[in-house]
């Protein structure tokens, strides 16, 4: 059976959003068992397992013979490209962590074509009268806005995606994605976990580099820190190697830069070259999103990236070989690309998070441990999620220590 428990988190860092990794492709960022906080208490929803592999079968939190229905768009263009593979992902996700569980508490799944944005509610009403306790989705954030302006949903719905406007709320609406905002604001709490007060941002002059330093500037000021200057490179603005030096120069010689950090915006090929001068100019410790790990490690190219600390799931960083593992799935779909795999792991959260997405919005501070970050429901009836910290060694990638301390 399932419990809870009040404790401290474990210790470390603390929904899809449509965000190109390069322009015109999707950034399914994200990030569970995290860093959280020092002194932050919680509520954990977890299985109680007697048996090895027995929280696998337990992991679902569904009654006997309940019925939930997937709104995932399916058909036109929804179907084929980047944006089929992704709906994809999710499904199979959700398929996975269905099979996982103990047959015997196994719901129904009933996946419904979700393109048409406009029939959303009608689609929603129409399985809660067939029968469903949970809805998982719409997927488009137009979707999720006309349900999130409208009126009471008959049953728990959780969205795969944020409203486009942060205001109100409808009733039973649960609002999950993999934001780019999440990773910026893990970052924060990551640098300041390990001590650092003073930051200096380094980040690529586009769009979707200035929504993650937005986040981890917000975060960081929140929290006290300072931030002691900023540089961003490409486009029309400097080189990368020309901003490094703008940013960093003479910095190592300077006793007051001690408990100074940079927060670096980068893909994995543009921090194969821009890490090594930051090593150069003094070596300050660095935090960068998971643009950096794109889920494999290249002996010959990435050994220059090792020190190079980094936000993500805990679904990229674990180590386990189970049947939901990254491993596996790598194992059964060899194609499947970085983005994809964490959509694959969302799939498996909002799988898990649907029948509990009441109970964690009743108890502010509780918190699901998940595959894309340690889960937590807000008064707006948003998933909050903190990531875990990964670090680059000569060898590979690891998950960091508590706090992610470069020092």
């Amino acid at each position: 059976m399932l419990r809870h428990r009040l404790g401290s988190p474990t210790s470390g860092l603390s929904a899809v959003s449509r965000l190109a990794r390069t322009p015109g492709r999707w950034l399914a960022l994200g990030l569970t068992l995290a860093l959280t906080l020092a002194g932050c208490a919680g509520t954990r929803w977890q299985a109680s397992p007697s048996a090895p592999g027995e929280a696998q079968a337990l992991a679902g939190g569904y009654g006997p013979a309940e019925r939930v229905a997937v709104l995932l768009p399916s058909s036109g263009g929804f179907a084929t490209g980047a944006f089929g593979k992704a709906v994809g992902a999710i499904r199979d996700g959700i398929l996975a962590a269905q099979g996982a569980d103990d047959p015997a508490r196994r719901p129904q799944i009933d996946f419904v074509d979700a393109s048409q944005v406009g029939r959303t509610r009608t689609l929603i009403d129409a399985a809660a009268n067939g029968g469903a306790k949970y809805v998982i989705g719409p997927l488009q954030k137009p979707a999720v806005d006309l349900l999130a302006a409208g009126k009471a949903l008959p049953v728990p719905v959780l969205a795969l995606n944020r409203a486009a406007q942060d205001g109100g709320r409808s009733a039973n609406l649960f609002q999950y994605a993999l934001a780019p905002e999440d990773e910026g604001l893990s970052a924060a709490q990551a640098a300041w976990a390990a001590g650092h007060r003073s930051a200096l941002l380094l980040y690529p002059k586009t769009p979707w580099a200035e929504r993650l330093v937005q986040s981890f500037r917000g975060q960081w000021l929140s929290l006290g820190g300072q931030i002691a200057g900023q540089k961003a490179y490409g486009g029309a603005g400097m080189a990368p190697d020309v901003a490094v030096q703008a940013l960093l120069g003479g910095r190592a010689a300077d006793p007051s830069a001690g408990g100074s950090c940079v927060f670096l915006v980068a893909t994995r090929e543009s921090a194969r070259a821009i890490w090594p001068r930051i090593q150069a100019a003094g070596g300050l410790p660095t935090y960068a999103t998971s643009l950096v790990y794109p889920g494999d490690f290249d002996p010959g190219l990435d050994a220059v990236l090792a020190g190079l600390y980094f936000v993500d799931i805990p679904w990229m960083l674990a180590k386990d070989d189970g049947p939901l593992s990254r491993q596996a799935v790598r194992r059964t779909l060899p194609g499947i690309g970085a983005s994809d795999q964490r959509l694959y792991a969302m799939g498996i959260d909002a799988y898990r998070l649907a029948p509990r997405a009441v109970d964690l919005a009743k108890h502010p501070g509780s918190f699901y441990a998940g595959q894309t970050g340690t889960l937590r429901v807000d008064a707006k009836g948003q998933v909050q999620r903190q990531l875990v910290v990964g670090r680059y060694t000569p060898t590979g990638v690891v998950l960091a220590s508590a706090g992610g301390s470069a020092r």
